[in-house]
């Protein structure tokens, strides 16, 4: 579940919002768009409101796109849905607002993140970090994919 924020930080987040980001907010398409990810795949519970409100979050700032898709996997739903429902919400909400998102999150696409040594993380480092712990388990047993070499 997002993080519940008092309505007066809500309405501080958006107060300070640009007119790009507050239109996609409240507009009548970035609710059909959630809503139809949601009835698409059966979400349409508290897991659904949940939904709503990251995304809501996320176009006042008070949430990353990344900690948003997190937040679907957190839910409890069954992972091809949960990617589904984030990629559609990512595709149709967030990515006509890009640059408005990069700006307001201060995280422009050409900066990479810092570690605590001030040093850039490698991209493998990077998906390592977001990988589940069951994807990066040593694989047991043979390579199917190698050939072995004469």
């Amino acid at each position: 579940m997002p993080k519940e924020y008092t309505q007066n930080q809500i309405d501080q987040a958006i107060e300070g919002l640009s007119d790009e980001l507050k239109d996609a907010l409240f507009s009548l398409e970035t609710a059909e768009v959630v809503q139809g990810a949601c009835e698409a795949f059966d979400v349409m519970d508290e897991r659904g409101n949940a939904i709503s409100k990251g995304t809501g979050y996320v176009l006042m700032g008070l949430m990353t796109p990344e900690e948003f898709q997190q937040e679907v996997y957190a839910l409890g739903i069954e992972e091809p849905a949960a990617k589904e429902i984030a990629r559609q919400i990512n595709r149709f909400v967030f990515y006509p607002v890009k640059a408005a998102l990069e700006q307001l999150h201060e995280m422009p696409a050409a900066k990479k993140p810092e570690t605590e040594e001030g040093e850039a993380k490698t991209r493998i480092e990077q998906a390592k970090e977001a990988a589940p712990k069951e994807a990066l388990e040593e694989h047991k047993g043979p390579d199917s994919y190698r050939e072995t070499i004469e």
